[in-house]
């Protein structure tokens, strides 16, 4: 739940404020960073697809939040550099994004495997829905009062935060996640 708080958290600063961010630093027109924007949102969904793929190959799940995290943390430099061209950036937002779009099916798809308790694995939803929605919440009032007192350019600052929020989420599912035979569960009483 807490991964997908902090991935909604993420998806919605950077694809709400990258118009913002696109105008006021690189100069462009309001149709043409909404433009941009609406093509890294789409990025995020090709990202999402991409994760079933990923899973299919046998790539574990903590692997791919704990990666995607990583890779959001990176680009966020690039992406609120004062420095790169608008191109450059438009590409690194959208390849962030598309990265981070692999963590919410890799959280619904983690849930049953570490959660076997029906009742509890409705619990588990229904926390990852009120995580996703404090981090919609949250995500572009942080990012925007962030900028205000610091400006664009530490606003990665922010961003490596929340990637290592999200790799020790994604690290601490590791072990959750080992196949049932070489875990050891807990004895019910």
């Amino acid at each position: 739940a807490l991964a997908f708080g902090l991935y909604t958290f993420q998806f919605t600063a950077i694809s709400g404020l990258l118009p913002d961010l696109l105008v006021a630093r690189h100069g462009l027109s309001i149709a043409a960073a909404g433009a941009l924007a609406g093509i890294a949102s789409l990025a995020n969904a090709a990202g999402n697809l991409s994760a079933g793929a990923l899973m299919r190959w046998r790539v574990p799940q903590w692997a791919i939040i704990v990666t995607a995290f990583a890779f959001m943390g990176l680009a966020s430099f690039g992406i609120f550099s004062p420095d790169l061209p608008v191109a450059a950036v438009a590409v690194l937002a959208a390849l962030s994004l598309g990265a981070t779009g692999a963590i919410p099916a890799s959280n619904f798809a983690a849930a049953p495997r570490i959660i076997h308790d029906t009742g509890m694995l409705a619990l588990m939803f229904g926390l990852i829905n009120q995580t996703s929605n404090v981090g919609q919440l949250l995500g572009p009032g942080a990012l925007g009062a962030f900028v205000q007192h610091l400006g664009w350019s530490l606003a990665p600052i922010l961003f490596v935060g929340i990637a290592i929020a999200g790799i020790t989420v994604g690290l601490a599912l590791r072990p959750l996640m080992q196949p049932s035979g070489a875990r050891i569960s807990p004895t019910r009483s």
